[in-house]
């Protein structure tokens, strides 16, 4: 994306014309916008300081924030012990944890 469509996205998604935005780690770093409640990750972070980094998108300016890590099929056990060393290693706390093997 172009420097000129980037800035626009940023201001649309500031004023709230943009309510959900999708993209890679790429699209969100450097974002520090206090609306933003949630975070949806569909990969495990490679470390405790990469999801930390993320995590910081949300929550922000005193407010609370969610991230959510979706994984599943094949490396849903690895990656569920994966998260859970993580959170362990580096002291991350409140966590919720919804295995359920019927989402689609």
């Amino acid at each position: 994306m172009d420097i000129n469509k980037y800035k626009s996205f940023l201001r649309k998604f500031k004023n709230g014309d943009i309510e959900m935005v999708i993209g890679t780690e790429e699209t969100v770093r450097g974002l520090d916008f206090s609306f933003v409640g949630t975070l949806y990750l569909t990969e495990v972070p490679r470390d405790g300081i990469e999801y930390l980094h993320l995590a910081g998108r949300v929550g922000r300016m005193g407010r609370e924030g969610e991230v959510v890590v979706l994984i599943g099929g094949e490396k849903q056990d690895r990656d569920a012990g994966r998260l859970e060393r993580m959170y362990k290693k580096n002291d991350i706390t409140n966590i919720k944890i919804n295995n359920n093997d019927k989402l689609y």
